[in-house]
């Protein structure tokens, strides 16, 4: 039998296979649909193919046999095996539209993870879009409104994994670059929120979309020079560490580069107020940032542990002034070329 037509999904099928009876019956089909309708079909050595039907009013009815084809109802069921009937398959999903046809969808997607929703669609979205567009939607998804670290992660993550797998188109290339530069930062901005939590400093709810869209798009060592204004080195330290301050490349751009970008990692550090904890920045200054500098950067550094020194032993701190001292004693010493720091 190549196929049982039915009005309705079939609800059971079965053939059951016997030794002949006295009609000399050696198998039997029969079938139910979800309508109601039955029907049997016999065969048997003398008389053939014969079916019977108990249909509901709307079947269509049984047809004779004819060829080993049964027709009832217009609804086709193409498989059949000895206890099931495969199921229909599913319509494969419509193919994605490439994006210079699908910008609504990116902008609707994009809308959906801001509303709280999947962030999964920017996978095929990007792995279904154009070269020349690629740049455009990558922008679009790093500067879209998140609410939180998790939005905007979601969405970083599905658009990176849509493009992982091109290693020869250059424009998809660096969009999964930027979009991993970026997905990075709102890493360390994750850190950096940690720390300024530390210092007792934290967003207002609804603020940190705005918070975000500022230190994605700001300069880190303005941040950092803030957060030293405001005390908190360990937001600064943070800032140091991971992004050297966004002048980690012109330390490898040449002698001027280089003094420039020394220069304001000391800006940075003569903003610490003098009433600031000494033990919030000494290790920070003294042992991570020190030992990077060269030059009159260096000088100015230890020009300004002398000064703090000193404010700090004429504010009755003594402890501090010699800690301030000790540290930069060793980690400068004689490099600025001005003798070891005293106070």
């Amino acid at each position: 039998v190549s196929a049982f037509r039915a009005p309705a999904p079939l609800r059971s099928l079965a053939v059951v296979v016997a030794a002949p009876d006295t009609a000399g019956t050696t198998w039997v089909l029969a079938a139910c649909a979800d309508d109601g309708a039955t029907a049997t079909l016999r065969y048997d050595r003398r008389s053939g193919m014969a079916c019977a039907a108990a249909p509901s009013i709307n079947c269509a009815g049984v047809a004779t046999a004819k060829d080993g084809f049964v027709a009832f109802g217009a609804t086709a069921v193409r498989t059949l095996t000895a206890r099931k009937v495969a199921e229909p398959a599913k319509p494969a999903p419509p193919p994605v539209k490439p994006l210079e046809d699908g910008a609504a969808a990116l902008e609707a997607t994009l809308r959906n993870i801001v509303d709280g929703k999947s962030a999964e669609p920017l996978s095929s979205i990007f792995a279904a879009a154009p070269s020349d567009t690629i740049q455009k939607a990558a922008t679009a998804v790093i500067a879209a409104p998140y609410a939180s670290n998790d939005q905007a992660r979601a969405a970083f993550d599905a658009a990176i994994e849509g493009l992982i797998e091109e290693t020869d188109d250059e424009q998809k290339v660096n969009a999964e670059r930027l979009l991993q530069t970026t997905q990075r930062r709102l890493d360390v901005f994750a850190r950096v929120l940690d720390a300024a939590a530390r210092c007792g400093s934290t967003l207002e709810d609804g603020a940190w979309g705005r918070a975000w869209a500022r230190f994605r798009d700001g300069d880190a060592g303005a941040h950092a020079k803030e957060a030293c204004e405001r005390g908190h080195a360990s937001v600064a330290a943070v800032l140091w560490r991971e992004l050297r301050f966004d002048d980690g490349d012109a330390r490898t751009r040449g002698a001027a580069a280089r003094s420039r970008a020394d220069a304001r990692a000391v800006k940075c550090v003569e903003g610490l107020p003098v009433d600031a904890p000494v033990a919030t920045y000494v290790s920070w200054v003294f042992g991570e940032v020190a030992p990077s500098l060269a030059g009159g950067a260096l000088g100015r550094l230890a020009a300004w542990a002398a000064t703090r020194a000193r404010a700090l032993e004429a504010d009755g701190r003594l402890d501090d002034a010699l800690l301030i001292a000790r540290e930069a004693h060793d980690s400068i010493g004689d490099r600025c070329g001005a003798g070891a720091v005293a106070c």
